[in-house]
């Protein structure tokens, strides 16, 4: 008796070839949007740490170890200066002022939180802050600088000289907390990130639920340093 291979109707193959479209469309946008977040989450956490190597040869150009004792100058503008002189970072542009870096293209004119919310006033962010665009197509914005040293605003737990916000694909997409953006504080003894001990882990959640303000994210710089959030 001659053995029969059974084969598949056409109807078979177009029902197979439709499951594995309907699959591949579900599952291909959610693996490509989670190599995007590695990469950008992987992309801050080089740049933390080009930052705070940037920030001891700052400290060193000056022969000190303590910010306070910097004799830079009293404003922002300033100490952006003093970062693409003396840090050895490799500036592509100095994009000015908050208003000016929207006006030429170095900062978007929208932000999200964590949870995707838009953020309606990015100026409560960047208020008075300098843009600097650097040559691996990251931004940040050097604002609140305090001579002092002592300002415990923005909820920090301890006082801080500055605040670094980082974009690390700069005015490009998706200009989210906690995926491209990140929050630095330049304290007296170095750079520490937001969320870390003491500072805005508690004020600012890095949550996907809405917590109904908009600085739900702000925390996140120092959960993802961590590897808490993948």
């Amino acid at each position: 008796m001659k053995n029969k291979i059974a084969g598949f109707s056409l109807a078979e193959v177009l029902l197979v070839i439709i499951i594995l479209g309907v699959v591949a469309s579900e599952t291909i946008p959610v693996l490509v949007t989670n190599f995007q977040n590695k990469t950008l989450r992987t992309a801050w956490k080089k740049q933390y740490t080009v930052l705070a190597q940037a920030h001891k040869l700052l400290m060193l150009s000056y022969d000190s170890t303590n910010m306070s004792n910097l004799p830079i100058c009293v404003t922002s503008s300033c100490m952006a200066q003093a970062y693409i002189h003396r840090s050895g970072l490799k500036i592509y542009r100095d994009c000015g002022y908050t208003n000016d870096a929207q006006a030429s293209g170095c900062l978007s004119d929208k932000w999200y939180g964590y949870e995707g919310n838009v953020i309606d006033d990015i100026a409560g962010f960047t208020s008075g802050g300098i843009i600097l665009w650097f040559m691996d197509g990251s931004t940040i914005n050097v604002s609140g600088y305090n001579e002092a040293c002592n300002d415990i605003s923005l909820g920090a737990g301890m006082p801080f000289c500055a605040r670094l916000i980082v974009d690390v694909n700069g005015p490009k997409a998706p200009n989210k907390l906690g995926l491209d953006i990140y929050f630095i504080f330049v304290t007296k003894d170095g750079i520490k990130p937001s969320g870390s001990t003491d500072w805005l882990g508690t004020v600012s959640p890095c949550s996907t639920v809405d917590d109904g303000g908009y600085a739900n994210g702000y925390a996140c710089s120092a959960e993802v340093l961590k590897g808490s959030v993948e």
